[in-house]
């Protein structure tokens, strides 16, 4: 069963396994600010834990697995393609092909596909795969292996090899069972391939010499395709090799081939003993204590990363992977010896990394293999092989349930309100069994509920558990806590802003008295549309017809929300290229010599004179993927504020490959769209991207980009030519309230309690009066302040001097404590974008203080919303909503009460979320600063218990 951390206490949070030990106890690191962590297990002596991590650097998510390979239900393996030998494929696909329940990315490997891996790969008791001369000159690749006996360990495995005709070798090998250039013989033997017909189609003229009990049975013609025998062995040569050596070779003669591999640490250790092993990197532990020995790529570098470690007491091999460049901030050779320690590992080396780095695994209780982690080139990269862990028992009878509240991971729910239950089993192992669900027989205790089918209904607020049978003997339950009602619906749509023709989904969720949400079925709504001329609405979509905008309303149970959805768009131009530009070429892999150019181009163009022409040829036979830029870095350019789409045309090559763009955004954040995803035409044509919706306006084009993911063959040198270069927005909409919620908390304070109440104002940032009327706005906002309060504050940058009737608080883009008698004020920095990049130091003091606090009303001041967007909110999205993830299990736990208010924006706003109070004033800032409605402020009016607010205008009507 899958357990998250909730309650969070300053930096440390230590991990709770159910039917495991914890794969750690302890962070090494000095600057962890938040931990949570999933834990699950995959089959019995499997452990998975994803941990994702906040530390002053930024996010960075952890993927680790605990293998007790002394547990007779686990198998430990090397994994690569099933079909064609040498063939690369990405890890999920080789997961699926060997059966195995979690893979992982394994040995560095070349360009090429056909291509083997660098390094060893030894099963049974031999070396299947393994280059000559491998760590002889020095100590650079070592290998984790698992020995007869169920050992692991970490060591460098020396191979040496060599083919005999004569006392001396008179042929110098190159590897063992690898697919190469030939350039030197290779050896192959029938654990490898049946025969030559594979390597023959992919690399013409070769020859093979035969050998059969350690005589040559047949010299082959160049190209020919021959039988690998079962008692022997063949040697493959290229073409020129061929000639300078066969001749040394007939028919009839005696040979030998002769290998040998010596362990470094373990001498006296003969190969004969392992039952598995693979080589890869450098080391980062060796003997608990972190290293740098043999091959470490980019020390000092966060980049994404995969490595493999064995415990002190060589029970368990343990698997570490770590996201980077596109999740999070990635991580260094010694970040890695860190997790490593912690994760338990005593020896530990590198395997490949950066792109490679990917974990597939099925999940608990699941039946499919999924990559878990998130590649960084946004697609899984074909690798030469693998790590795979199985599980060797039989999948057994129903033995154990695991239940579920579907899409309620708190397992909180609306009362008169159904959810779903889901329901998985496993067996004695923890090997997913399939449940025949007219056979599970549930009933609710301790609250009023009701079954529907999978689903549920309490009647009344409480808390109590749904439990689950299947016979007497097999059991699960789970807690369910009943929240009040719901008093208002909230509609939203996937988009607001649509192409005609184009549709969006449409969905309602229930909101209760203190904003907890539940979800709606789409079958139990009625939709109704003002405007039928511009959409029409079928279930649960809506589609455009005609530019235009319509209201959209939802009806469930008596409650309403209306929504505003626009459709078509506004063209902005942006460029047509008439004039030089400050660009550049540039290519991926950086050090690939990959040819190319970028010039405006008169002799191709759409719009005007000139266009940009973009040349390249990529490399031939590649897996990696290429990419050749025209790149603005020096000088992005402007698409504008509140963009959905970027479009251009593009003069195509045929080539198949990918058409894509980079863009920037206001807080430096990059972002790939795709343009065309595959160039497979010659003439101008109009493509277009959608930009991400969590970009922070201004944005900026800065790479327009040509990739291929792989390339085979001969490639030609090509030119694509890009023209006429927009944006496009949505229509305007005007601001449309979406849906009618009334705070209970929000109510007018004239006829409010005022025995044993304080009151405390609040007004947004007065700084940067930029029109005539902000003093005269300010002073009246000071004057309505001031009166019956106990002190007053200036959310946001504030230049107000200090009034002298109450006592005046400044937020000052720094952590800071005051309060009154009956509530604690919290001021937060955020002014960098959000509380890490501000502070980090803050996300100790809010969770220390939080629960630290003798307060029951509790005030958190900053100046970014953490639900806006742009330059208003968060520039880490994530960190958002850890925030309020923090506050909700803080009130939940606690039963206080906390608002948040945030200066900023040009409006003044409420929601409510989770029983959290979320409110953005507005200050002094205002669109239309000539309409005196638009400048208010907060009255806060609290007891030793409660809390209510009201937002009050600075001008009386």
């Amino acid at each position: 069963m899958k357990k998250n951390m909730k309650r969070l206490f300053g930096t440390v949070v230590l991990a709770t396994f159910l039917m495991a030990q914890p794969l750690c106890s302890v962070t090494v690191f000095a600057d962890l600010l938040h931990n949570e962590r999933d834990v699950q297990v995959l089959t019995d002596g499997v452990v998975y834990e994803k941990s994702s991590r906040l530390y002053s650097a930024g996010w960075m998510d952890v993927y680790a697995l605990s293998i007790d390979v002394k547990n007779s239900n686990v198998g430990f393996d090397v994994i690569q393609s099933t079909g064609e030998m040498g063939i690369k494929q990405n890890v999920e696909t080789l997961a699926k092909t060997n059966n195995v329940i979690a893979a992982v990315n394994g040995d560095f490997f070349g360009a090429g596909n056909p291509r083997s891996s660098m390094g060893q790969v030894v099963k049974d008791g031999g070396l299947a795969q393994g280059q000559n001369y491998y760590n002889v000159a020095d100590n650079t690749y070592a290998g984790v292996f698992l020995d007869k006996s169920m050992t692991p360990f970490i060591d460098y495995l020396h191979t040496q090899m060599s083919f005999y005709n004569a006392p001396t070798p008179v042929i110098e090998m190159l590897a063992k069972n690898k697919v190469g250039d030939y350039s030197k013989p290779i050896y192959f033997d029938r654990t490898a391939i049946q025969n030559t017909a594979d390597i023959d189609k992919r690399t013409p003229d070769l020859s093979k010499i035969v050998v059969t009990d350690k005589v040559i049975t047949y010299i082959s013609a160049p190209g020919e395709t021959v039988d690998v025998p079962e008692n022997g062995y063949i040697i493959v040569l290229n073409k020129k090799t061929a000639a300078d050596k066969l001749s040394s070779f007939s028919v009839g003669q005696k040979v030998d081939f002769s290998e040998s591999e010596k362990f470094l640490f373990r001498p006296d250790k003969d190969i004969s003993e392992i039952l598995t092993g693979i080589s890869g990197g450098g080391e980062i532990l060796q003997n608990g204590k972190p290293v740098k020995s043999g091959l470490v790529i980019g020390a000092n570098a966060r980049n994404p990363r995969t490595c493999i470690g064995v415990n002190k007491d060589k029970t368990k091999i343990i698997i570490v992977a770590v996201d980077g460049r596109t999740n999070g901030i990635g991580a260094t050779h010694d970040d890695m010896a860190g997790l490593m320690l912690e994760y338990g590992a005593y020896d530990a080396i590198h395997l490949d990394g950066g792109g490679s780095t990917t974990m597939a695994l099925r999940e608990q209780g699941q039946t499919d293999v999924k990559v878990v982690n998130v590649p960084s080139e946004g697609a899984q990269r074909a690798v030469a092989n693998g790590i795979g862990i199985r599980t060797t028992n039989e999948t057994g009878a129903l033995h154990k349930l695991y239940l579920k509240i579907k899409n309620h991971s708190d397992n909180r729910v609306l009362a008169t309100t159904p959810f779903e239950v889901t329901v998985t089993g496993v067996d004695q192992f923890e090997n997913p069994v399939p449940v025949d669900m007219s056979q599970v027989q549930f009933y609710v205790d301790g609250v009023n509920g009701e079954r529907m089918g999978n689903s549920f209904i309490c009647s009344a607020e409480g808390v109590g558990k749904i439990v689950a049978s299947v016979g007497e003997n097999i059991t699960a339950e789970t807690t369910v806590t009943v929240l009040p009602q719901p008093t208002a619906i909230t509609a939203t749509a996937d988009s607001y802003a649509l192409d005609n023709g184009e549709s969006t989904h449409l969905s309602v969720s229930m909101l209760n008295k203190d904003g907890y949400n539940g979800d709606v079925n789409d079958s139990d709504v009625v939709w109704t549309i003002d405007n039928p001329n511009v959409g029409t609405i079928d279930g649960a979509t809506f589609t455009g017809k005609e530019s235009g905008v319509a209201n959209l309303t939802a009806t469930y149970k008596g409650l309403t929300s209306t929504i505003m959805v626009a459709v078509g768009k506004t063209t902005y131009y942006v460029s047509s290229f008439e004039s030089d530009l400050k660009m550049s070429f540039k290519n991926y892999p950086e050090d690939a010599k990959i040819a190319g150019s970028v010039a405006r181009a008169t002799n191709e163009h759409l719009d005007g004179a000139s266009s940009i022409g973009l040349t390249y040829k990529f490399l031939d036979n590649q897996t990696n993927t290429q990419a050749g830029y025209i790149a603005f870095d020096d000088a992005p350019i402007l698409l504008g504020t509140n963009m959905t789409d970027i479009a251009m045309w593009a003069k195509g090559d045929n080539s198949g490959n990918i058409l894509k763009a980079t863009i920037i955004d206001a807080s430096k954040k990059e972002y790939a769209v795709v343009l065309s995803d595959k160039i497979d035409y010659a003439d101008w044509k109009y493509v277009t991207a959608k930009l991400p919706t969590n970009m922070q306006y201004p944005v900026s084009l800065k790479r327009i980009y040509v990739a291929a993911l792989q390339t085979g063959g001969a490639q030609k040198l090509s030119t694509v030519y890009i023209d006429n270069l927009t944006s496009l927005a949505p229509i305007p909409t005007p601001a449309l309230a979406n849906a009618v919620f009334a705070d209970y908390r929000h109510v007018n304070l004239s006829t409010a309690p005022e025995s044993g109440f304080q009151d405390f104002t609040v007004f947004g940032k007065t700084a940067n009066k930029d029109y005539k009327t902000a003093n005269d706005v300010q002073t009246a906002a000071i004057q309505k302040m001031q009166q019956n309060a106990r002190a007053m504050m200036f959310a946001g940058f504030s230049d107000v001097p200090n009034p002298t009737q109450v006592v005046s608080l400044k937020w000052n883009n720094q952590y800071e404590r005051n309060g009154i008698e009956n509530m604690a004020i919290y001021s937060i920095g955020t002014n960098s974008g959000g509380i890490r990049t501000t502070d980090y130091n803050q996300w100790t003091y809010i969770q220390q203080d939080l629960y630290n606090c003798p307060k029951n009303n509790i005030l958190l001041v900053m100046n970014k919303d953490i639900w806006g967007r742009g330059s208003n909110g968060f520039s880490d999205r994530k960190e958002a909503k850890l925030l309020h993830k923090i506050l909700k299990e803080f009130t939940e736990t606690t039963g206080k009460n906390v608002m948040v208010v945030a200066a900023t924006g040009y409006n003044t706003n409420v929601a409510v979320k989770d029983n959290v109070r979320y409110i953005t004033l507005n200050g002094l800032s205002a669109k239309n600063v000539n309409d005196l409605s638009n400048f208010t402020y907060l009255r806060i009016r609290a007891s030793q218990t409660g809390m209510y607010y009201d937002i009050l205008p600075v001008y009386s009507k």
